[in-house]
């Protein structure tokens, strides 16, 4: 089945999967750099989930579709554009509320704060008493969350798909220079964060995967393309190299590779006892990132007796999981995969659904832009896979960010036309 849907084009969500799985169960079973061994359980329910997601994919991906195919001349039916004046305007803000977050970030690293405490400072909960959290209102903190984070998740596949359509060729540059301006700048604020220039680099190439064999640019250019996406590829791995450097120096780099994609099972095997013990959250925390904000606000606005219990549980769920533990090597975080919240919602069944529906929704995303190909197609597309992708730590729609992410897309290339360009 694998090989069979590494022949879809572009590249298959379960491809990306169990690639990204088979090399966290090598690194896992090494055991280097004294991290504890997991226990035999959590490798069961990876493979429970794993074969889940897979049956799911194989129902998505050979399904009937609808959608409209891509021809040479263009779409036949009406085809998404972005419109850009609404994206100018949000990814300005953007950029503007990142600069003050950049220099304050900064001035403590100048002062001789560690990068990695600066990081730790942002991840905090709104209403913490540390230098970067302390001095927002209620009012700026909601405005970053529902619109300024979900805004960055939506501006590198916009970018990408921009950079390689000739349809945009008159705001190619300008779009790339603020793309590369925010990605930079979100992560010197977040103190070296990585994972969004990962995110960013992979959306150019997955884009030049997605035009390249939908033969959406002349033969002639195709070279030029990708050229151009090796040396940006380059350019970024360098970075993140110097990302790694800059937090814990790079006589430490292949350890924090390592322990990043190792530290999966271990931590999830640490959870294990306590999970199992705990009360069904009912799907509330794997699709926190759709309900949790609609509850928070009724919380906020004192509206206790609407918000069932099951919220809170969940919610205290999701801070567990940042909470650090001592896994062997050193204390880790976060990375407790899908199954930390698909077991809490309903045990081992609810793993083996919620991996089933996740594969389903996965493909179809993926059908749909081998199907037909526009900027929205392929902006849901990239979003989708790196949530694919971020299923070594948790499951993209217990993120907020992510979920409201989409509708940004919905809202930003909502133009259309019918026909061609």
């Amino acid at each position: 089945m694998s090989l069979i849907m590494l022949e879809n084009k572009p590249l298959h969500p379960a491809t990306l999967l169990y690639g990204l799985f088979s090399m966290i169960l090598f690194f896992s079973v090494l055991n280097l750099f004294g991290i504890y061994k997991p226990v035999d359980e959590a490798y069961v329910l990876i493979s429970i989930m794993l074969g889940s997601f897979g049956l799911g994919s194989f129902f998505g991906s050979f399904a009937k579709s609808k959608i409209a195919i891509r021809s040479s001349d263009g779409i036949k039916g009406k085809k998404h554009y972005l419109n850009i004046k609404i994206f100018y305007l949000l990814t300005g803000i953007a950029i503007l509320f990142l600069l003050y977050d950049t220099l304050i970030s900064l001035k403590y690293i100048l002062e001789g704060i560690p990068a990695w405490q600066v990081r730790n400072w942002t991840l905090e909960e709104f209403g913490s008493q540390n230098p970067i959290l302390s001095r927002r209102s209620f009012g700026e903190e909601l405005f970053r969350t529902v619109v300024l984070s979900p805004m960055g998740m939506v501006i590198p596949p916009v970018a990408a798909y921009v950079f390689f359509d000739s349809y945009y060729k008159k705001h190619r540059n300008m779009v790339l220079a603020l793309a590369l301006m925010h990605v930079l700048m979100v992560c010197v604020s977040s103190g070296g964060g990585r994972l969004r220039m990962i995110y960013f680099c992979g959306c150019f190439f997955i884009a030049y995967l997605v035009f390249s064999n939908k033969k959406l640019f002349p033969d002639f250019k195709r070279n030029k393309y990708r050229r151009k996406t090796l040396i940006f590829g380059s350019v970024f791995v360098v970075g993140v190299i110097l990302m790694t450097w800059f937090r814990v120096g790079i006589g430490y780099l292949w350890r924090q590779i390592y322990t990043y994609f190792a530290l999966p099972p271990t931590l999830l095997s640490i959870w294990l006892p306590s999970i199992k013990e705990a009360e069904p959250t009912y799907g509330m925390l794997s699709f926190y990132g759709v309900f949790g904000y609609f509850f928070r606000a009724l919380k906020m606005l004192g509206m206790n007796a609407l918000v069932p219990s099951v919220y809170d549980n969940a919610f205290q769920h999701i801070l567990d999981a940042q909470a650090f533990r001592d896994t062997g090597y050193g204390i880790g975080n976060a990375f407790v995969t899908p199954i930390y919240y698909f077991y809490l919602d309903g045990g081992k069944l609810f793993i083996c659904l919620a991996s089933v529906v996740f594969g389903v929704i996965t493909a179809r995303i993926h059908k749909n832009v081998s199907k037909k190909v526009d900027i929205r197609s392929f902006s849901i597309y990239a979003l989708m896979m790196y949530g694919v992708f971020e299923a070594f730590m948790t499951i993209m729609t217990g993120v907020p960010a992510q979920i409201i992410a989409i509708i940004f897309v919905f809202l930003i290339c909502g133009k259309t036309k019918t026909g061609g360009h």
